[in-house]
């Protein structure tokens, strides 16, 4: 009877023993199938942009090799003789094409130059190139082959400005053939009239010192009232009752010159008028460039345009034509979805935004956003329908490519 105890013991043990087993391999496999939270950005990337015949072994090993060598010198890259020469007979718009491209490689040249890593600055503080996904590694690679290429140092004047101004002169030597190149050049004129008209309004809304002699007086006596101020006695800047007399004494006396200065200056007052209706004319010219054009490098351009003067008040009402005049696109969001729109209207001109063009690189080089390495060998508008816009945010964007630009 003990016996018979014990074996049945025995048995239900080894019973607990194997469905213990089982579900211990059940509970594994469901974690393999079930995707986790944070994916592996890097092995998703190499599964989905690899092109066909492309042998990652063979260029893990020469990106290394590269590395080690641009550590100890990163001017030797410079020597790479696997760069394709440039073309000898290029259209206007391709040399306009580089001379923009080139734009995002003045910093990575002038790094090199100084014996620096390329990407000191264009990566994200003390991040390293090989933190990042692949996709993005390659896509680097690829930029500074491109822009040693396009820097043409044949001359043997090793400066990353000067070759960006070598290229602008390279298109500017072209003559434009294609409609499409002839609006360009006429925007990319409309552009350098305006920047140019707007320096001189500056310029003639300052005035002109009438007396440079009483000018350069006047700010020496200004300088002298100020060095006379007496430091603040407490740590919020303040005064001690006898010092705040002798602060609002030397107040007085610095206004005074300041009006006397002011007095100085002569502002022609009709040259003022002029030029700002003629700045107010190129305006209107590049109102119509953005809503008529059909080149979409030129309406890129005034695009950029607006981009770095945007603080400028006369520029709101050629800012507002980027949504075709329209305000459905709330203020919170503009600045989120008017670059998209934009993008989405030069697509509809026509402009490359396929895996191989600028406008993705830009988006896979964009290291403050988290999401750019989905951007590599992406086509442009597939990427903002995946990763950015919402079915509302669509709906605004599309609303106003089609009432918009066609009003």
């Amino acid at each position: 009877m003990k016996k018979t105890y014990i074996l049945i013991l025995l048995i239900v043990a080894i019973i607990a023993f194997m469905v213990s087993y089982l579900v211990r391999q059940e509970s594994t496999e469901e974690k393999l199938d079930k995707p986790v939270s944070k994916p592996n950005v890097i092995s998703q990337a190499e599964m989905k942009v690899l092109p066909s015949g492309f042998d990652q072994e063979k260029w893990q090993k020469e990106h290394d090799k590269k590395m080690a060598q641009h550590e100890q010198f990163w001017l030797s890259f410079l020597a790479d003789s696997d760069l394709k020469a440039m073309n000898s007979k290029p259209t206007y718009l391709e040399t306009y094409r580089d001379y923009i491209y080139y734009e995002g490689c003045v910093s990575i040249i002038s790094n090199i130059l100084n014996n620096m890593d390329p990407y000191l600055f264009t990566l994200r503080r003390n991040q390293s190139i090989n933190e990042l996904p692949l996709v993005q590694q390659q896509a680097l690679e690829k930029r500074l082959s491109k822009c040693i290429q396009l820097s043409d140092f044949s001359h043997r004047r090793y400066d990353a400005d000067a070759a960006h101004v070598q290229l602008k002169k390279r298109y500017e030597a072209i003559s434009p053939k294609t409609a499409n190149e002839q609006q360009l050049a006429r925007a990319l004129k409309l552009i350098q009239d305006f920047k140019t008209t707007r320096n001189k309004l500056t310029s003639a809304e300052r005035g002109q010192n009438i007396d440079h002699q009483l000018y350069y007086d006047l700010y020496s006596m200004r300088r002298e009232l100020q060095n006379q101020r007496p430091k603040p006695t407490t740590i919020f800047g303040g005064y001690n009752e006898s010092d705040q007399l002798i602060v609002d004494q030397l107040n007085s006396q610095i206004a005074e010159i300041d009006q006397r200065i002011l007095d100085n200056k002569h502002i022609d007052t009709a040259q003022v008028a002029e030029l700002n209706a003629e700045v107010k004319r190129l305006i209107g010219e590049l109102q119509r460039v953005v809503v008529n054009t059909l080149s979409s490098d030129a309406y890129l351009a005034v695009y950029e345009l607006i981009e770095k003067q945007t603080s400028e008040d006369n520029m709101q009402s050629l800012e507002a034509k980027f949504t075709g005049g329209i305000q459905l696109i709330p203020k919170e969001y503009e600045a989120y979805l008017i670059p998209i729109l934009v993008h989405f209207r030069a697509c509809e001109l026509s402009h490359p935004c396929g895996q191989e063009s600028l406008l993705v690189e830009q988006q896979c080089l964009n290291f403050r956003n988290e999401k750019a390495s989905q951007a590599c060998g992406s086509d442009l508008i597939d990427f903002y329908l995946d990763y950015y816009l919402s079915p509302n945010q669509l709906f605004d964007v599309e609303y106003v490519l089609s009432e918009g630009y066609s009003s």
